[in-house]
């Protein structure tokens, strides 16, 4: 809870709704809590779980989904982008991700793998706390948030999710937590907690996967630079536990997300010690 208490506002119950709803690896922490059937994506008799869980940061209970692999195995949280939804989890609404993510595994570190704005949230968990987050995934995520004019960006990005503010998640850009939740300012500690991390960005140009509307075409094309720059300062400080996938294909859509979720499950669980699923 306190990665999430340091941010502000209302921003701060959107992370906390991406960051804990998790389709696990298959486990996240042993809850106990009445097991249903997924209301979205997944499919009947799934043990999915929807818990409520309170947070001091926003003095409300909020929704989790979960789906458990049994006491001491370790945790994928899968993190929402910036227009989650407050009913499911939109891996769950748009993947398959509680189906391909479904077996035994043993106790050992977590991962956590996010798209778009929650890229850099996912690598930041890792920075951070990393005994809990030994693998960390951005799925065209946004990598230097507290550059230039990106601050800006996500600001208008917010208002346009619903009236939100950037100020009540981290303040004016001149406020050290710009820097804080920024990747690429923050590498040198990656690389050296040796977190396994996997990258991965379209360059716009839409194929059979989908996305072939304005909007991901051009999302995805205007933030394929600063996961170049980031795989270029990673090599630079030393980084070598890392996977960077940029093809010539690719745009900001779940259909791409979804690819490379189940592309990185050998990785995830090698790096995380599982039992292999089918």
């Amino acid at each position: 809870m306190g990665f999430v208490g340091k941010m502000r506002g209302v921003w701060a119950r959107r992370f906390a709704v991406a960051a804990l709803a998790a389709a696990t690896l298959p486990g996240l922490i042993g809850v106990a809590g009445g097991s249903a059937t997924a209301g979205a994506f997944s499919r009947p008799g799934l043990p999915v779980e929807y818990l409520m869980v309170p947070s001091a940061g926003m003095g409300k209970d909020i929704k989790i989904q979960f789906e458990s692999g049994g006491a001491g195995a370790p945790a994928l949280y899968l993190l929402d982008g910036l227009r989650a939804q407050d009913d499911f989890n939109g891996w769950d609404i748009n993947t398959a991700a509680f189906e391909w993510y479904n077996g035994s595994v043993k106790a050992t570190g977590s991962a956590a793998v996010g798209l778009s704005m929650a890229g850099s949230a996912a690598l930041t968990l890792s920075i951070y706390h990393p005994d809990q987050f030994i693998y960390a995934s951005s799925l065209s995520g946004f990598l230097n948030l507290s550059e230039g004019w990106w601050p800006g960006l996500v600001n208008t990005s917010m208002g346009d999710a619903g009236g939100y503010k950037s100020k009540d998640m981290w303040g004016p850009s001149s406020d050290p937590a710009w820097k804080r939740n920024d990747p690429m300012v923050n590498i040198a500690q990656l690389v050296s907690n040796n977190t396994r991390i996997w990258i991965y960005c379209g360059n716009g140009t839409p194929n059979e996967l989908g996305g072939n509307n304005i909007n991901a075409k051009f999302l995805e094309s205007f933030t394929l630079r600063t996961n170049k720059t980031f795989q270029e300062n990673y090599i630079a400080a030393g980084g070598r536990n890392g996977v960077f996938n940029f093809p010539d294909a690719g745009t900001h859509d779940w259909g791409y997300w979804g690819s490379q979720l189940q592309q990185m499950k050998p990785d995830i669980q090698r790096v995380l010690g599982a039992t292999p699923t089918t």
